[in-house]
């Protein structure tokens, strides 16, 4: 997954071994990463979706050492720039001050680029694997993309059931900062629904000169 710049590539298993060790060294970064984001996550659901990411991400390092292994290679890392500044950017989140609920949903935006990035570059690995004749290994790489696109589905639930929602101010928050205004305009506004989900509806006061 990382950008091609100077690297030589003499023949399709040069090109091969190229991904599974930008692969080897993405997994390496995300288990690293993964640790700090469970510890600056404020939701318990986002926690532990991050605890499963982090165990999946140690499943895959071991996985990708019995490739290599199997290859008759040593696992090697080749630097992948594209997922260093991914990373990077998830730890201006993991680092950031403010509302808890705001952060956890800059996580999980960061952590979404990270898994869409992953899906891309698992989906290109299983052809080149079959045309080397490693059709066992082609099919294990085949089924990454699929976890990868569980995962950013599961962190769109929780961003939608229990971050977002989190993050709305209050209906009392809300009203107080409206009154003033209100009273003003000659109108009236009531809160309809639950204290977090709910909407706000405004009726003209019968004493307004809006009235009519």
């Amino acid at each position: 997954m990382g950008i091609m710049g100077s690297e030589n590539f003499e023949s399709m298993d040069d090109l091969f071994m190229h991904q599974l060790q930008d692969f080897y060294d993405a997994e390496k970064r995300l288990t690293k990463a993964l640790q700090k984001t469970i510890d600056a996550a404020n939701s318990d659901k986002l926690c532990s979706l991050f605890d499963d990411h982090l165990k999946d991400s140690e499943k895959q390092i071991e996985w990708l050492d019995g490739i290599f292994m199997g290859l008759g290679k040593q696992p090697e890392r080749e630097t992948g720039e594209a997922m260093k500044s991914l990373i990077s950017k998830g730890e201006e989140m993991i680092g950031a001050k403010g509302d808890d609920s705001l952060r956890d949903a800059g996580l999980i935006a960061a952590a979404q680029q990270i898994e869409l990035y992953e899906i891309a570059g698992y989906c290109t690995a299983p052809t080149l694997a079959q045309q080397l004749g490693q059709n066992q290994t082609g099919e294990q790489l085949q089924a990454t993309p699929d976890k990868g696109k569980s995962a950013d589905s599961k962190l769109t639930e929780v961003a939608e059931s229990y971050v977002y929602p989190a993050s709305r101010p209050c209906a009392s928050e809300v009203a107080f900062a409206h009154s003033a205004a209100d009273y003003t305009l000659g109108v009236v506004t009531k809160w309809r629904g639950s204290p977090r989900t709910g909407f706000f509806t405004t009726v003209t006061r019968p004493d307004s000169c809006w009235s009519g």
